[in-house]
């Protein structure tokens, strides 16, 4: 998972993502990985690949 290589931690007020679980939860480690606090972060996974609707 690749973040913007000119993202500042310290200018990001908070980020939101959400889409397809494993994409949602691999962009929150790539922003931990890159020192984004953890509190700043909203996401959420409303799928799972290959999983059946219900």
């Amino acid at each position: 998972m690749t973040v913007h290589p000119r993202l500042d931690p310290a200018e990001l007020s908070y980020a939101w993502l959400c889409g397809e679980a494993a994409l949602a939860t691999g962009m929150r480690r790539a922003l931990v990985a890159q020192q984004v606090p953890k509190k700043r972060i909203l996401f959420s996974g409303y799928w799972k690949r290959g999983a059946a609707r219900t």
